[in-house]
């Protein structure tokens, strides 16, 4: 039996398959980013809202968001072997996992366009070139935290219509200070910014909307796709709840720019099944 993990900033989809790709057991935590928990939340998570679920288990592949250095793998790694008392266990940042569900062993361009953003040039292998990521707070282009930063900042300084005025108002009650309260003061704020993209997908027509998110998207190619484009023939695949739910938009700046995507995916469990499923003998 094989446990796969898709861990995003927002929440951590699991599937418990057999070697066949059944999946025998949905699961949800949230997200387990180990640079906002530590491990003993995270073992803690685990125990308490995996583990009775779980009956025999051979090994795990967890790729999740922040899991992009081994010292944060490790930490995660610990938290799932401690939880789950299983030994044979793989953790990798979310990136990979999007090329792996994306491409399997063919090359090409991977992105995650969700709460965050990522980008990685794969070989069907492994990763040979990423550009830094560097958080919400000094990159993540076209995430939904950006755009949910860039959403409020037109909000809070009245720069959209009053009829989307009036309807946040409607739809969450926030004041200007609980905004700034829990932006500035309460933890997980990426995901409180993230929290608005169902909002903007409403009201995404409107002009000034419209022009923030392509904006973002811009940037996103600009600083996640352009490093690659003189290195690889390859072609472009994006994962993430975001970039699938205003894929309209993504792909117009693409064309825009000159890029062709050919797959986007809304998250990458189906393809992770694919690809382990066919690996889970390779010596690789």
């Amino acid at each position: 039996m094989l446990l796969i993990a898709d861990s995003g900033s927002s929440k951590t989809n699991w599937k418990y398959i057999n070697g066949n790709g059944e999946v025998l057991e949905s699961i949800k935590t949230i997200g387990l980013n180990p640079y906002f928990l530590s491990q003993e939340n995270i073992t803690e998570i685990i125990t308490e809202q995996l583990a009775p679920k779980i009956d025999s288990l051979r090994s795990v592949h967890f790729y999740g968001a922040g899991c992009g250095t081994p010292e944060k793998q490790e930490i995660v790694q610990q938290a799932i072997m401690n939880g789950l008392s299983v030994f044979d266990v793989e953790v990798k940042g979310d990136i990979l996992g999007a090329a792996r569900a994306l491409f399997h062993d063919s090359e090409g361009i991977a992105c995650v366009i969700g709460t965050g953003t990522n980008s990685c040039l794969y070989d069907g292998e492994e990763i040979i070139q990423t550009v830094p990521s560097l958080g919400y707070m000094l990159g993540d282009f076209g995430s939904g935290a950006v755009i949910g930063k860039e959403f409020l900042a037109l909000l809070l300084q009245e720069k959209l219509p009053k009829v989307i005025e009036y309807s946040f108002k409607e739809d969450f009650g926030l004041t200007t200070p609980q905004i700034l309260d829990k932006i500035y003061n309460k933890p997980l704020a990426n995901r409180f910014l993230a929290s608005f993209v169902p909002f903007l997908r409403k009201h995404a027509e409107t002009p000034e909307l419209r022009k923030m998110i392509k904006n973002g998207f811009s940037q996103f190619m600009d600083y996640y796709i352009r490093p690659y484009r003189n290195k690889s023939e390859s072609t472009i695949g994006i994962v993430g709840s975001v970039g699938f739910y205003f894929q309209d938009f993504l792909l117009e700046v693409a064309s825009d720019k000159g890029y062709k995507i050919r797959t986007i995916m809304a998250d990458p469990m189906e393809g992770l099944i694919k690809y382990h499923c066919s690996h889970q003998y390779d010596p690789k």
